[in-house]
């Protein structure tokens, strides 16, 4: 279990000849970093970024590279040293995988100037790749699992891929509601293909975070840290076909 308080999703591009990308963003400067995880696409479901046209690359692409994250704190120490991609991959279909990433803490403000992901291997052309980035902005609120409730809404598929306002799915049934727990259901337990993209009242954001996310139910599922959800400004962005009759529980 992990506790979302943020997210950011940052595009990254792995070209062949650069070896290295740098985690220098300006919108994480200073912020107190949780963890970062890569996203993928598999062999049998391919996924769009949010951020471009292009698909994600498939998880085996990067496996062939060894991806190492090197980090640096704001003190300058090199706490994570050559560590493997595979154990912080979450790839589309991990609802059906056996999960291998893993959960952890970072809890540090980092050097962002000094902090990359290397990568090995050849390649003949750019492989595309999204990083989400958990951090925190605030304290965050005590955690209980106790519930005060839960409402569900079908979420409309699109033919035109047009986003859905979450205000167009919930009215203001969930008004000042603290969001504590979001889980998405089909009926044929089909990864749904998209993303959501949520602002909260008090400016705090979880961008474009994967649909599939809230689909996983095992001990390493998403909670978030009793979010004021601003359904006005958030939406759910559908990147592929139909899927059936899908379901988004808000649990409060």
């Amino acid at each position: 279990m992990q506790i979302i308080q943020n997210i950011a999703c940052i595009p990254a591009t792995l070209y062949p000849d650069d070896k290295r990308i740098y985690l220098n963003n300006d919108m994480l400067k200073g912020k107190k970093i949780q963890s970062i995880y890569l996203f993928a696409s598999t062999e049998d479901l391919l996924i769009k970024s949010p951020k471009s046209d292009n698909n994600i690359s498939q998880i085996i692409e990067f496996d062939n590279l060894s991806l190492y994250f090197n980090l640096y704190d704001a003190k300058g120490v090199h706490f994570i040293k050559d560590f493997g991609h595979k154990n912080l991959t979450i790839d589309v279909e991990c609802v059906y995988s056996q999960n291998n990433y893993i959960e952890y803490k970072i809890n540090r403000v980092l050097d962002l100037q000094k902090s990359y992901i290397s990568y090995l291997g050849t390649q003949t052309s750019p492989l595309y790749l999204l990083l989400y980035v958990l951090y925190q902005t605030e304290n965050f609120s005590r955690f209980t699992d106790e519930v005060s409730g839960s409402l569900s809404f079908n979420i409309p598929i699109k033919l035109d891929y047009k986003p859905v306002k979450l205000s167009d799915m919930t009215g203001y049934a969930l008004e000042n509601k603290k969001i504590k727990q979001i889980i998405i259901k089909t009926d044929t337990e089909y990864v749904l293909p998209g993303y959501f993209d949520i602002y909260t009242k008090n400016k705090k954001r979880l961008d474009m975070i994967p649909a599939v996310w809230f689909q996983i139910r095992d001990v390493k599922n998403f909670w978030l840290d009793d979010l004021l959800i601003d359904f006005e400004k958030s939406y759910y962005h559908q990147t592929s076909g139909a899927i059936a009759n899908p379901i988004i529980t808000f649990i409060y």
